[in-house]
């Protein structure tokens, strides 16, 4: 989840000139209505803390490409702990899923593909990795990703 300070303060403020004259018109003193104001103010300051400093497990392990950019600084540092990936199982190594396909003609055509096409997907077939996690991995966008699955899939367009 992401807290954008500014957003939440501009917030804040524009429900603040309704409610002043609101609290004004119903007879509350002008002390009590900045003690309601410096109030409001601590929440918002607790929860910009709270969202600083809290990585939820939903960003850590997005269930699929939906998940939102993650700005926490504890997820950069501890993501490699908290990641495990299969072991390798096949005789022909990474690119062994390869040679299980019951298409020998895709097959031919993934065989033929560039070493960094088959590495990404790899990482979609074999370790099950969404277009975010693999963003991450590679240091570039989503978006980046996804335009990357899309060439290779007209690589291997099948007739």
């Amino acid at each position: 989840m992401e807290f954008i300070c500014s957003r939440e303060r501009r917030k804040l403020e524009e429900e603040w000139v309704v409610f002043r004259p609101e609290y004004a018109a119903a007879g509350m003193s002008e002390a009590d209505i900045d003690a309601m104001y410096r109030f409001d103010r601590q929440v918002l300051n607790r929860d910009r803390a709270y969202y600083t400093h809290t990585q939820f497990f939903c960003e850590i392990f997005p269930d699929g490409d939906e998940a939102g950019e993650d700005n926490s600084p504890l997820i950069h540092s501890q993501l490699e702990h908290l990641c495990v990936g299969p072991p390798e199982i096949s005789e022909c190594g990474r690119y062994g899923w390869i040679e299980d396909l019951n298409n020998p003609e895709l097959s031919g055509q993934l065989r033929q593909l560039p070493r960094a096409d088959l590495e990404y997907l790899s990482y979609r077939v074999v370790d099950h990795l969404s277009c975010a996690d693999i963003a991450y991995l590679r240091n570039v966008s989503r978006a980046a990703v996804t335009q990357r699955y899309k060439r290779i899939a007209k690589k291997i367009r099948l007739d």
